[in-house]
């Protein structure tokens, strides 16, 4: 019986090739989407999955309201995580981190090592995390100060054949660190991204002799907020913790910072790292959960259109098929039968699809992977629940494309249609209603996805109020900065050179955060951006000024006691006169000083955020980075110079430069991602949907031959068949554009409420999606229509 189930289910797959194939084509695209979307979600919610302790470990958030504006970011001072520990038994542990150099010089002997993330930790980071050790005590590989421990990837490449542990390497040409373990490469899905991890304790010595910033007391400091403090939490009412937590902070803080301004922090739990918005101080790579709905969204569109295409086909072909069950009846097949009959017609279509879909994914992989910046595999069989998956798609799939022409073929009676007395034309309403849908899904999605690229657009080619075009930047050693005015001298004798400075950060960079405070006693003292700088920064990257005058040489005074601010501190710190206004940084070296200038607002962060206030100070210790302006004409010749220059300085060490508006455009990478990858998506429902088209065409064109053939006679020509042909379906794309549009309008206004700096929902864009849909559809169904014009009506009729 089950034999005889296939072979008939097979018979009729290839009876109607050409319809099976766009049935084939359909699904294999749409369950294609699903499994790849499936693979990136199931990627995006596994963040911190891996973590032991996931569920207790929790990110402190200092959250402050400013003109009724909740704030927050991730940057505590260094003294709040031992003083939490200390006050509050809830708390099992505590480690501090930051990201202590992006782009570190090591060298171990005479061979440097990979210049990635470098961060500092407290001795308790293996204990909370789950990150694990291949050598080396977690509970001691960072107990002691100058001990770091490296990823396996680095001891592969740099200690091949050795045991690494108690190599001592340099840092920053004079600073030596003792290897105390190695541990496995960082997994893809965590927001702590590092290679090399140093003792926390050590941050006094490497801020002396790195940034010439000297403060014995600075493990337990309050003043500079530039540390993210994690806890390890026993089980109980976080929140009331949290309250409590605040509380004693501010009475804590209110001592050494008198501040009216009180707002309860959070403790942020860490599965809710990777999707939080709004964070400053957040990685780049922080993922947005609305991402992860769009694009679960897409791949289910496009399946229901895949499914629509069969569900349309296949009440369109049951004639062919009513004697067939006619037959089937007469000889005592019950309806059941039949049901299970045409079901597993369509699961056999499917389960090939399944098939043909892995190999799409397999081959699309290596490019999605590339574009989405991630390391996603492919593995079926051991993996469990992507298998659960795939198969509760393919029963979905199957019962949803399958069920109601299932039901429809089974429900013929035997003696109408044995007799010829059936018809097909009862479920044309059927039939319009999901053409309609489909091109509706395809109006959202084509809509959403020129919105995106606007968007997209618009940042890039944003007024941000600086110049981003021939900046570059790397970092340098110690040694290179005290000998800096001689290098600096050296690349301003090349004439594409116009500007030269230090700075601690440009554009687009993480900034640090200093505590401030107006010492006449108006305003209370807060935590502000900073740029730290050297009297030619503004000269580099083009801010603009536009009150007082720059930091300046000239003035003996400038290089401790002068600050530059932006035009939003000024409107936010309610000052009519900023020029001259006492002002002083809280980090226990500098007396009160004095704003000198204001200087034009621009977008130190990308287009997402609003601008926030800044400070520009001149701080040589912070700056370790050089910024050099290039003169327009051959970039690369100018590069060869500094790099040139660059090797009499540091010859054992690589140039890693970068440029600036590459760099800041990275800013923009997700949404860059999402422009292509919607775009993508939208070109295959559309081409679904018209394929569905296509093949509902073709068939309709077969069954009104003769009404052609009728009407030619009586004198219509080509454009009269394609217009009676045509009609009809433009009527239903139509429809289908005017339910979608507003829905497609109101998500995408939704959308754009993420972004501080917005493009506007242009009526072009409805109006180029509705005039593609039209042109697309006209040309799927002219073509079927063009050649039933041309048949013979002698030959058709003498069929009939």
């Amino acid at each position: 019986m089950i034999r005889n189930y296939f072979q008939t289910a097979f018979r009729n797959l290839t009876k109607n090739l050409n319809y099976t194939l766009i049935n084939l084509i359909g699904l294999v695209v749409g369950l294609a989407c699903c499994f790849l979307i499936g693979l990136y979600v199931r990627f995006e919610l596994s963040y911190e999955s891996f973590h032991e302790n996931k569920n207790q470990i929790y990110r402190f958030i200092p959250r402050s309201a400013k003109l009724g504006e909740l704030s927050m970011q991730t940057y505590t001072p260094a003294g709040l995580a031992p003083f939490v520990k200390a006050t509050f038994p809830e708390v099992e542990a505590f480690t501090r981190f930051v990201v202590f150099d992006y782009r570190p010089f090591f060298k171990n002997g005479n061979q440097a090592l990979a210049p990635e993330a470098f961060a500092l930790a407290d001795s308790a980071f293996f204990k909370i995390f789950s990150f694990e050790l291949t050598q080396g005590d977690p509970y001691s590989a960072l107990s002691r100060p100058l001990t770091m421990v490296i990823s396996e990837s680095v001891a592969r490449k740099f200690f091949p054949g050795q045991n690494p542990l108690g190599k001592v390497i340099d840092y920053n040409q004079g600073i030596s660190l003792e290897i105390t373990g190695v541990f496995k490469d960082i997994p893809e899905n965590t927001h702590l991204k590092f290679s090399y991890l140093a003792s926390f304790v050590s941050l006094p010595i490497l801020m002396d002799k790195v940034y010439a910033y000297k403060n014995d007391a600075l493990l337990d400091d309050f003043g500079a907020s530039n540390y993210a403090s994690y806890f390890l939490v026993r089980h109980g009412d976080i929140h009331d913790l949290q309250g409590r937590i605040s509380k004693s902070l501010y009475e804590h803080t209110m001592k050494m910072f008198p501040t009216n301004n009180y707002s309860e922090d959070w403790l942020q739990p860490l599965p809710a790292v990777h999707f939080t918005k709004g964070i400053k101080g957040d990685p780049g790579g922080t993922g947005s959960l609305s991402y992860v709905y769009i694009f679960s969204a897409v791949a289910v569109f496009i399946l229901l259109i895949a499914c629509f295409n069969f569900v349309n086909l296949n009440t369109a072909l049951a004639l062919r098929r009513a004697k067939e069950v006619g037959l089937r009846k007469a000889l005592g097949a019950l309806k059941s039968q039949l049901v299970f009959q045409f079901i597993g017609e369509t699961f056999l279509l499917v389960l090939i699809a399944i098939i043909l879909a892995f190999q799409v994914v397999e081959l699309a992989l290596p490019a999605f992977n590339s574009l989405m910046g991630m390391e996603i595999s492919l593995v079926i069989w051991s993996d469990s629940v992507f298998l659960t998956g795939v198969l509760i798609t393919g029963l979905v799939t199957a019962l949803l494309a399958g069920s109601y022409p299932a039901f429809y073929l089974s429900s013929f009676d035997a003696s109408k249609v044995l007799k010829g007395n059936v018809s097909n034309s009862g479920r044309s309403g059927l039939r319009k209603a999901l053409t309609i849908a489909q091109f509706g899904i395809a109006t959202f999605m084509i809509t959403c996805t020129i919105l995106v690229y606007e968007q997209m657009r618009y940042m890039k080619h944003a007024d941000v109020g600086f110049e981003k075009e021939h900046v570059i930047s790397f970092p340098i050693t110690p040694k290179l900065h005290a000998e800096f005015d001689t290098f600096k001298e050296r690349l301003l004798q090349y004439n594409g050179i116009q500007a030269v400075s230090l700075c601690g950060g440009l554009p687009g960079q993480t900034l640090s955060h200093w505590r401030y405070k107006f010492p006449d006693g108006e305003h209370d003292e807060t935590s502000i951006n900073t740029v730290a700088m050297d009297y030619d920064y503004l000269d580099v990257v083009g801010v603009q000024l536009v009150a007082g005058r720059k930091l300046s040489r000239e003035f003996s005074t400038d290089d401790s006691l002068a600050y530059l601010i932006n035009e939003t501190a000024a409107r936010e710190f309610l000052l009519e006169k900023p020029v001259g206004t006492t002002f002083q940084v809280l980090d226990g070296q500098h007396p009160p000083g004095k704003i000198v200038g204001v200087v034009k607002d621009y977008h130190f962060r990308s287009l997402q955020h609003k601008i926030d206030p800044l400070v520009l100070r001149i701080e040589p210790g912070n700056s370790m980075f050089a910024a050099v302006k290039l003169s327009e004409g051959d970039i690369q010749d100018k590069v060869k110079f500094i790099h040139g220059v660059w090797k009499t300085f540091l010859p054992d060490y690589t140039f890693d430069y970068s440029f600036l508006d590459e760099s800041y455009d990275r800013l923009y990478k997700a949404e860059e991602k999402t422009s292509v990858l919607m775009t993508v998506f939208s070109c295959l429902a559309v081409l679904i949907a018209c394929l569905g088209l296509l093949g509902l065409t073709s068939f309709l064109t077969q069954q009104r031959r003769r009404e052609i053939s009728i009407r030619k006679v009586h004198g219509a020509g080509v454009n009269d068949v394609i217009a009676l042909l045509s009609l009809n379906f433009l009527k239903l794309v139509g429809i289908g554009f005017c339910l979608m549009a507003p829905l497609a309008w109101y998500v995408g206004k939704k959308w754009l409420e993420s972004f501080a700096y917005k493009t506007s929902i242009s009526p072009w864009i409805f109006l180029f999606t509705a005039v593609l849909l039209f042109v697309l559809a006209l040309i799927t169904v002219s073509y079927q229509s063009y050649r039933a014009s041309l048949s013979n009506p002698a030959d058709v009729l003498k069929e009939h």
